[in-house]
């Protein structure tokens, strides 16, 4: 091998050393690259982790707050959920007061629960800065800043965070987190998802107030009802006072008779009436007598409370002066006519007159105006009678009422009632009904006084009805007349 052919061989050995050199130093940067390119996809994969797991508890987050109504739960909630994104567990909500010129911390936890009901104004430290621009505010050391609160030095803050609560375009409050430890900070990804945050808490907060206003609305509303309701019953209470006032106050004095009546009133007013009359002596009824009446206003309440002291009025008014008794119920209807029927109202009258007879005997002429029919208990016999006609109050004129003439006999029991007797209800819903009442008449006992003896079929009634309806409260008034002739 010559000279030229060693120095040929020498610049290709040169040469290729030069291109393994190049090759490797190639194969370094390419490898740097490929580590480099790793390590961004692994910290954007670890910057998506964050994302994803920001989202997640946002989702979770909203899931929770949307079904929190009681705002003290809310707001509790809100600086839990809060804290538990950035991974603290300081935090605090400010809410601003009713006049709006100042902000109270409702809630504070960690090293902020001290502060609970702190007040401050307008501009003041860091959460009147966030109400007065509407600007989240970032810190990276609260006790380095030139405008932190003195009423914080013992608070051991260092980086903190403050975003406003909007109403609209008010701020209505404001919520804050807070680190503790050196050398922690809120980063961009935390401060864009709790300003997410932020805006589902706004929403959360509006709902939660408007809770509470519908809440104070019907509290209010309640309130207002019970004081009507109270002043309803003073008014029903009064209203059954003067009802039961209108009703005789002692047993009436017939000779040759002794009669018992009585009205239980039910819960609600009713409309019942009964009453004894003494009927004046005049050219038409030289024998002057007397009278016994029940009746029954339709409905309850006030209403019927009054036509039933109409009723009551009218019929004290005419009846010492009218003796024929189908006369006497056609002159009640008609005056009753023109202010019941337009009301959808009537009255049921049952209506006795004991025309005088020779040795303190009666012949009874009994009317009936849509009432139950009167029974008549007479020795063995026991039997509704057979007269009515329509209640008072239906038509403005009508054909003259029908009047049966009874002569009553010694011994003889005439039980006059209303229709709460009958429909009384027991706790399955079985009324009374008109076969029980007849019933318990036919089966009743007399002793040795008159007086007496209708005491005690009356009674004898009474407690069979009580007993039939057991703890049912009474939804119309029990009334009923017990007259025996002696």
């Amino acid at each position: 091998m010559d000279a030229n052919q060693l120095a040929t061989l020498k610049e290709e050995n040169v040469m290729l050393r030069h291109e393994v050199q190049v090759a490797r130093e190639a194969a370094n940067i390419t490898a740097q690259l490929v580590i480099r390119q790793f390590e961004e996809t692994d910290k954007v994969l670890q910057r998506l982790q964050v994302a994803n797991s920001y989202l997640n508890a946002l989702h979770e987050t909203t899931l929770k707050l949307m079904g929190r109504l009681e705002l003290a739960d809310l707001l509790e909630t809100l600086v839990t959920r809060a804290g538990a994104l950035v991974g603290t567990s300081h935090g605090y909500i400010y809410l601003l007061e009713p006049d709006e010129a100042e902000m109270k911390q409702w809630v504070g936890t960690g090293v902020l629960a001290a502060k609970a009901n702190y007040r401050l104004k307008l501009g003041e430290g860091l959460v009147g800065r966030v109400w007065q621009t509407g600007q989240t505010l970032v810190l990276e050391d609260y006790g380095a800043w030139e405008h932190h609160l003195e009423a914080f030095k013992d608070v051991p803050l260092r980086a903190i965070i403050g975003m406003p609560l909007k109403a609209g375009s008010q701020v209505v409050g404001v919520i804050g987190l807070a680190y503790i430890e050196e050398g922690r900070k809120f980063g961009e990804d935390e401060i864009a998802v709790l300003g997410r945050f932020a805006g589902l808490a706004s929403i959360a907060l509006d709902n939660a107030r408007l809770y509470a206003a519908v809440q104070r609305e019907l509290i209010e509303r309640k309130r207002a009802q019970a004081a009507e309701q109270e002043a309803l019953r003073r008014e029903i209470d009064v209203a059954r006072n003067i009802q039961m006032s209108l009703l005789p106050q002692a047993l009436p004095n017939i000779p040759g008779t002794h009669i018992v009546g009585l009205c239980v009133p039910a819960r609600e007013v009713g409309g019942d009436l009964y009453g004894y009359y003494e009927l004046q002596k005049t050219d038409l009824n030289p024998q002057g007598g007397y009278a016994i009446a029940i009746g029954d206003v339709t409905g309850k309440g006030i209403p019927a409370a009054l036509y039933m002291a109409v009723s009551t009025t009218i019929l004290a008014a005419r009846a010492p002066f009218v003796p024929d008794v189908a006369q006497l119920l056609g002159e009640i209807n008609t005056i009753l006519y023109p202010y019941m029927s337009p009301n959808q109202m009537n009255t049921a009258l049952c209506y006795v007159r004991l025309e005088p007879e020779p040795g303190n005997h009666y012949t009874a002429h009994i009317g009936n105006a849509g009432l139950i029919a009167p029974i008549l208990k007479r020795g063995t016999q026991c039997e509704y009678l057979d007269v009515s006609g329509l209640p008072l109050g239906i038509k403005p004129a009508q054909s003259p009422y029908r009047v049966l003439k009874l002569p009553l006999q010694p011994g003889d029991v005439l039980v006059l009632s209303s229709d709460g007797v009958v429909e009384a209800k027991n706790t399955v819903g079985e009324m009374y009904s008109f076969e029980r009442l007849l019933a318990r008449v036919s089966s009743a006992a007399c002793d040795n006084t008159l007086y007496g003896c209708a005491h005690k079929i009356h009674q004898w009634i009474l407690a069979d009805v009580l007993t039939f309806i057991g703890d049912v409260e009474l939804h119309d008034d029990l009334t009923f007349i017990v007259m025996v002739k002696d």
